[in-house]
């Protein structure tokens, strides 16, 4: 028998326009890379080669060697744009704490805590060099600043930390950055470390402490005090359309709108009510109480997919709104897409 086209489409019936609407968005997402891909966990304790090895990939991005920078200076430079509030500078410490060895010493400058994410810049600086680093001087693992540095058992960055005496791998989306600052046998480096969306929230001001220097097997730690500013809400939870959605951590500050959302699917859900309930929740905008849109997406990472599981990160550029709710894009049968309030969730 001749299989013509006019059979074959008899044969297998129409996908719904809903359906397929959805299918043709997440190709597009996929082929455009907007749906970032599931962070995962450093590895601990990676030492000096990979360490490097992440400094020479921010060093190929090249800079201008120069001013002294700080947090939001770093958010610009690697997203384009600060994007801050304001309200922004009350959050930042500056001079926090020092190490110091024989012919070294590193010190943290500036650090912002916004309820979700610790952003700080720290200096290195090799004492015997009396003139300023270049790109090459952190490009070349054999220039006279890593010698320095291995000499002195002091590395540029950390893949751990402790909170309030307890230890924690360096969290899955967390970014680094080092670059030479102008100053004398000086890098200025940044840390983005993401605490909430690995469930790290601490109540109220806490002590960070970070290890840089190991000598004869013993590490020492750059330790300080983070001040936070964030006020503790209830966290909101909702069932609907066969899937339980509960915020597990969310803080709307000057610096970003963060939150982390998990939605448990019941048992009776199928497969394809499933596909469509991740997907809806994946595309989840921040908008206010009318679901008009506040501000753009800066990230969503995946922490966590099963068959019935789902958990998100979300980070959005901040918003002055009195309300906050973040609330899942869906597609109706006749192909609109919108946002949908029954399924919203207040964040404030």
């Amino acid at each position: 028998m001749e299989m013509t086209r006019e059979k074959l489409l008899r044969a297998y019936p129409e996908m719904p326009k809903s359906t397929a609407l959805r299918l043709e968005h997440t190709l597009e997402k996929l082929q455009s890379g907007a749906y970032e891909k599931s962070a995962q966990g450093a590895p601990k304790r990676i030492g000096f080669v990979m360490a490097l090895a992440i400094v020479l990939l921010a060093a190929a991005i090249g800079t201008a060697a120069c001013a002294r920078l700080g947090v939001f200076d770093f958010m610009s430079r690697s997203g384009g744009r600060t994007g801050v509030l304001p309200g922004a500078q009350e959050l930042v410490q500056t001079d926090l704490a020092a190490l110091e060895t024989e012919h070294a010493r590193l010190a943290v400058t500036e650090a912002v805590y916004d309820g979700a994410t610790l952003r700080l810049v720290y200096s290195i600086t090799v004492k015997g060099i009396d003139a300023p680093l270049t790109e090459d001087d952190l490009s070349d693992g054999d220039s006279a600043f890593y010698q320095a540095l291995r000499a002195e058992g002091m590395y540029p960055m950390c893949d751990w930390f402790r909170m309030n005496g307890e230890e924690y791998t360096m969290t899955a989306g967390t970014a680094g950055e080092q670059i030479p600052s102008g100053e004398n046998g000086e890098m200025l480096g940044y840390l983005d470390i993401q605490l909430a969306s690995e469930g790290i929230v601490p109540k109220g001001d806490f002590t960070a402490e970070l290890p840089f220097v190991c000598e004869n097997g013993e590490w020492k730690y750059v330790e300080f005090t983070v001040k936070s500013a964030a006020q503790a809400q209830p966290l909101a939870s909702l069932h609907a359309g066969k899937a339980e959605a509960e915020i597990l951590a969310a803080s709307v500050s000057p610096v970003r709108a963060t939150t982390t959302l998990r939605v448990t699917m019941d048992s009776d859900a199928t497969r394809e009510e499933t596909l469509f309930v991740f997907s809806d929740w994946k595309d989840a905008a921040l908008v206010d109480a009318e679901g008009s849109a506040l501000s753009d997406r800066e990230n969503m990472q995946i922490n966590r997919e099963t068959d019935d599981t789902l958990e998100l990160s979300f980070t959005f550029l901040p918003t002055g709104a009195e309300e906050v709710y973040l609330a899942p894009m869906t597609v109706d049968a006749d192909d609109n897409w919108f946002v949908d309030m029954t399924r919203a969730l207040k964040l404030k």
